[in-house]
Parts: C-alpha cells; sequence; structure tokens
C-alpha cells in the first residue's frame, strides 16, 4: 500500500469524500464531458463477478471468481503491474455448481486496516446460503487465514436458482447489509418474499457483524441492530426490506448513502429501486404481485396498495436474446471522469447495454445507453455483463462471466503526467502525490480585512452570490487558481482583486491554514523552488510546517540570511512582520519560544543550519539570537 503524503490539506480524505465527495476537493472543475472507452484490465478468469478494494488500498483489486469446478475464489490484481498474483486471495471450497450459485458475494469490514476482517456468501452444496468470515493472515497480505473461518449465517435455500448474494456494509453506521434471492423456482410459489414471519427469502438483512446476540448458537454470530424495522414487532428482526425477487446487485452511493437495488423480473420488467440515505427501512418492492410497475395477478399482497415502494426505473423484459435480466451497478463516483460524478451505471445480462441514469431524488433526470460508445471507441465487444465494480480511487469496472474485467476509462485517456497510469487529479486528490508548489503566500489577518470588505457583503446568506462569485463556496484549488496571478471581479466595494488579495482570502478561508497553493499537477512533475536542496518543494515544507516565510514573500525564511528575525509588527503582538528588526522582534519570539509554538522552532538541535527539527530547545533561541543581533541587510 502506498505511503500517504504527508499534506495538511488532505487529512481525513476518507470522511471527506463521504461527506461532500471528490469533486470538493477541485477534481470536478476541471473537467469538460468526454467519451468513455473500455480497458481490458484482467482475461482468463473463472466467472468473475464482483471488483472490489480493500479500504485505502490504491494499489490492489480484488476480483471474485464465482468459481472454478467447485471452487470460489477471490484473486488480487496488481495495479501497478497489472498482473493477477498467483496465490488466491481466499479459496473456498465445497461451493455449489448450480449456474446461479457459487461464490457470490465479499466484501471487507470497515475496520479491514486493524482487524483484517472479511466476508463472503456462497452456496452450499445443500444450496443454503452460507454467510462466513476470515481474517487476513498475520504474516501476508495477499491471503487470509483460512483457519480463520466463522459462520456468521445460514440461510436454507429450496431451490438452486435466486440466491442474491450481494453483501456491503452501510455507509457511516458499519452494518452489514445481505441481499437474499426468493428461493427460486417461478413466480415464487411459497411467496416467501411476502413473508416476513420465518422467512428470509426474498429480503434485505441487516445485521451486526460486530455483535453476537445469539452466544449458544455457533452458527449465528451477530447482533440484530435495534433500529431494525421488524425488531419487537410481528416480523424477523433481521429483515431490514422484502418484496424482492432476486437483487442482482446492489450499491451504496459512497457520497451520499442512498441505496440502489437492482431487481431481476420474471418475464415482464427489470426494475432499479431506490432507497435514499436515512430510512428506517421497512420497504415491500411489491414482489410477487408485483413486477416492476405492472400487476402479476398472483397473490400475495394487494397490487393497489399504497404501501408499496415503487421502482425509480423499469425497462421490458424481451426475451433471452434481448434484454432478459437487469445487471445492476455503481454509481460514479471518481475522479478522472469528474463530470459523471454522481452517474449511476446498470446493465442488461442477455442483450449487453449499458445505461448511465441519474436520479434527482424525484425523478430520473437522464437515462442514456453508452454500450454502443463503449464498445466503438474501444473496439471491444461487451458480452453478459454480470456485474459492475470500483477501486479505492472510485473508478468503474466492468465483469464479463466470459472471464474478462474492464475498466470503464475517459476515451482521450487520463492526465497521467509522471507515467503511472493513475490520474494525476486523483493522486493529488488522495494525496498520494504531493501538490504544494509554494509561490506568493496570503496573510490571514489580511485575509480576513479583504474578505469582510469584498466578499461577504455582497452574498446571500445561503452563500450564492448576488454581485459576484461564492467566493465562501469555492475550493482550496479554486481559491489557489484565482491567487495563482488572475484578478477577477467578485462585487462588494472593489472592482477586482489581484493575485495577493487572492492570496490572502485562501489564507484566511483555506482548510487547516494551508501554507502553499496546489494547482492539481503533481509536484514530481515540474521544476518547483528547494531552495534549502532538501529535496522537496519549497511550497510542501510550508505546507507541513517544516519551514516557515513570516514575511510572505513565497521564499522559506531559512533561505533569507537574517528574515527569521523580523516576525512581528513593530510595538504589537500580531506575528506579522514590518521589515524591521527590533527589540519588538526579539520579545515576540521569545513569548513563542517560551511557549513552545511550533513557529519557535527554527534549527536542529545543536545545529545552526536554520532547518526546524520538530524540537523546541535553546538551540532555536540563540539561532534566533544570533539572526536578531545580525539584524536584516
Amino acid at each position: 500500500m502506498r505511503l500517504m503524503c504527508s499534506m495538511c490539506s488532505m487529512c481525513s480524505i476518507g470522511s471527506l469524500l463521504l461527506a461532500v465527495g471528490v469533486s470538493s476537493l477541485g477534481v470536478a472543475d476541471r473537467a469538460e464531458a468526454q467519451a468513455l472507452s473500455l480497458e481490458t484490465v484482467a482475461t482468463g478468469l473463472a466467472r468473475p463477478l464482483l471488483v472490489t478494494h480493500a479500504p485505502n488500498d490504491f494499489d490492489r483489486i480484488f476480483i471474485v471468481e464465482q468459481r472454478s469446478g467447485s471452487t470460489g475464489r477471490v484473486r488480487i490484481l496488481d495495479t501497478a503491474t497489472g498482473n493477477i498474483l498467483p496465490t488466491p486471495f481466499l479459496s473456498q471450497s465445497g461451493v455449489s455448481t448450480g449456474s446461479e450459485q457459487g461464490l457470490l458475494g465479499f466484501v471487507f469490514h470497515p475496520e479491514y486496516e486493524t482487524n483484517g476482517y472479511v466476508y463472503i456468501n456462497y452456496t452450499l452444496p445443500n444450496r443454503s446460503t452460507q454467510i462466513r468470515r476470515y481474517t487476513r493472515d498475520a504474516n501476508n497480505p495477499n491471503i487470509v487465514d483460512p483457519s480463520s473461518a466463522v459462520n456468521i449465517l445460514n440461510i436454507a435455500q429450496p431451490f438452486t436458482n435466486h440466491n442474491g448474494g450481494w453483501m456491503e456494509f452501510g455507509p457511516f453506521a458499519g452494518l452489514l447489509y445481505i441481499s437474499v434471492g426468493d428461493g427460486g423456482s417461478a413466480n415464487d410459489p411459497g411467496n416467501r418474499a411476502q413473508d416476513i414471519t420465518n422467512q428470509l427469502l426474498g429480503k434485505m438483512l441487516r445485521i451486526d457483524v460486530d455483535g453476537d446476540d445469539f452466544p449458544s448458537d455457533s452458527n449465528r454470530n451477530y447482533a440484530i441492530p435495534a433500529d431494525n424495522p421488524f425488531v419487537g414487532i410481528s416480523g424477523d428482526d433481521e429483515i431490514w426490506a422484502f418484496g424482492l425477487r432476486n437483487a442482482w446487485r446492489s450499491n451504496f452511493d459512497q457520497v451520499t448513502g442512498d441505496l440502489y437495488i437492482a431487481d431481476v423480473g420474471q418475464n415482464a420488467r427489470e426494475e432499479i429501486n431506490f432507497v435514499p440515505f436515512g430510512s428506517a427501512g421497512g420497504m415491500n418492492f411489491g414482489w410477487r404481485c408485483m413486477e416492476g410497475d405492472v400487476c402479476t395477478g398472483l397473490s400475495g399482497c394487494s397490487c393497489t396498495a399504497g404501501n408499496l415502494e415503487m421502482p425509480i426505473q423499469v425497462y421490458e423484459n424481451t426475451g433471452f436474446f434481448g434484454d432478459c435480466s437487469i445487471t445492476g451497478g455503481q454509481v460514479y463516483r471518481g475522479c478522472a471522469m469528474p463530470e459523471l460524478n454522481g452517474t449511476y451505471f446498470y446493465a442488461d445480462y442477455c442483450s449487453d447495454k449499458v445505461w448511465k441514469l441519474r436520479y434527482d431524488g424525484a425523478v430520473v433526470t437522464e437515462n442514456v445507453r453508452v454500450d454502443q460508445e463503449l464498445e466503438s471507441n474501444s473496439g471491444i465487444t461487451l458480452n453478459n455483463i454480470v456485474s459492475f465494480g470500483r477501486d479505492a480511487f472510485g473508478e468503474m469496472y466492468i465483469c464479463s462471466q466470459n472471464g474478462v474485467v474492464y475498466k470503464i476509462v475517459p476515451d482521450a485517456g487520463i492526465d497521467d503526467c509522471n507515467n503511472n497510469s493513475i490520474d494525476d487529479a486523483c493522486e493529488v486528490a488522495f494525496g498520494l502525490a504531493e501538490d504544494c508548489d509554494g509561490g506568493l503566500l496570503g496573510d490571514p489577518i489580511m485575509g480576513a480585512a479583504v474578505f469582510a470588505t469584498n466578499c461577504a457583503s455582497c452574498h446571500a446568506e445561503d452563500g450564492t452570490g448576488q454581485f459576484g462569485p461564492d467566493i465562501r463556496g469555492k475550493g482550496r484549488m479554486r481559491l489557489a487558481e484565482f491567487a495563482g496571478g488572475s484578478t477577477f471581479h467578485p462585487g462588494g466595494q472593489f472592482t477586482e482583486l489581484g493575485a495577493a488579495e487572492f492570496a490572502h482570502i485562501e489564507s484566511f478561508l483555506s482548510d487547516s491554514g494551508s501554507q502553499a497553493r496546489p494547482d492539481g499537477i503533481p509536484d514530481e512533475c515540474q521544476t518547483l523552488d528547494d531552495c534549502n536542496m532538501n529535496g522537496r518543494a519549497d511550497g510542501c515544507d510550508l505546507a507541513d510546517g517544516t519551514a516557515f516565510d513570516m514575511d510572505f514573500n513565497g521564499v522559506l525564511d531559512i533561505c533569507q540570511a537574517c528574515s527569521p528575525s523580523d516576525i512581528t509588527t513593530d510595538g504589537t503582538a500580531n506575528g506579522i512582520p514590518d521589515g524591521q528588526v527590533t527589540l519588538s522582534d526579539f520579545s515576540f519570539y521569545l513569548s513563542l519560544w517560551s511557549g513552545s509554538a511550533s513557529q519557535a522552532d527554527l534549527t536542529t538541535d545543536g545545529t545552526a543550519n536554520g532547518i526546524p527539527d520538530g524540537q523546541v530547545t535553546l538551540s532555536d533561541f540563540s539561532f534566533y539570537l544570533s539572526l536578531w543581533s545580525a539584524g536584516c541587510p
């Protein structure tokens, strides 16, 4: 796994992405609409049906093979080399071998980095569904410990088809959602999807794998979430939603937390259901009396009942040689194609059509086929699309049951200045490459004054600009663009602001007291100032606090003879240089040094090299005193 760079602007990147999405990091501002294409990333697999990734793992993707003989496997693809590792990450022997059976689900625990837990969903020879946990090997991160198996839940299946199999941890709460088919055959002969008592088939389940409400039962190792909809009333406590035929597949939007459920129809309609984040559950999606948006004429519930949840999108099932079986997909939240942010992709298994869909919470605003575009631009013919998946960057993959995995990519290619096959904006957004160019830095005190005079008074309370742009709503990269030399009319009292004013505003508004201005290009691809010759751009030293620019001229103080001695305005204690080295500067530094403030760390202990070492000691005081005594030339 790559070492995350030390960048103050990328702190808590995971929570940022979940809360506001990659586009807030400035990525979405950089691209126009792009044509789509496909890239082959793996071949020769045994019925691949899932692509996923471990938390914060940008170097590997994990591919689930439904079965090879009676063994289901999870394979690792090294994204740097493009090779599948010869030893599977996980092998589950004894899986049943019917057409819809095998290893059907795989998911990492949200705390996988610390506990090493993974969960699989597979079918046993007796047709039952088995949920099982394994633990990562203590000595080899590329395999699980085969002796670590713990059975979580077993569900009897009367037929060989309609097993569901999707599993995913819900956002923010860490509860495991499990899709279970109606048990098979045609038209749900046991009306199992509508039966909520002693019947887990045809349901979406939700359990807490970090607890155990059944300590005396070795095959039930989970707890029931207290807010599951049927806790304390009639209905199985594990059930979160019901009335599903064979949901294949589902997906949580990683930014909004909304849930998309694609349910395979009988012979009339294929459907997509939508559950907004925060739903209390208990929804009835209508099967078997409803198929999509039409009545089946079968008993089990009232087709006109007002409590049935209607799908947001349906299409007609035209038979095996046309559209016949929906393959649910993913909501795109990557950074290589920012114009697709929030787009849901899905497909049909038989016709190999691929659609992109947008839903605004009330209506579908876009539903467009893209398979012709993908195939035409890549020269690839899609075949039996069984699943979509994503990597740690949020980029999207397609699994074909003929043994191939494809990646959806921009037809024009990606920006990749360092030739490592990772989009530059993605590297920067996820903190895998440093982007802190440096340059003219702002004074946050001045920024507060400039903002109050020029920006705050010219905006509505909701942050939208009445007379100018919404400065407060701009991300750090956009503010950096303004500070890079352009002038811009923000409204308010003055007609324009220059680079220096925007640098001040950036310093005032930016996250964690930003000390440098990123440009969206990895620093390693550019020739940047490194006046102290430590192998890092000066802006990076400023960004992580290992160097300072107290006079805000864009040059590290340690590279300017005596400039560190001028640290405050004469007669005040504001920390703003004024071009004079006086007793006030000495007094201000002494207050910083005696309080062990990081700004007082000027040199490596015991030397006179002007390189901070993370400690405030007598050496720092002596070094400052020597500079102050010399005065600035």
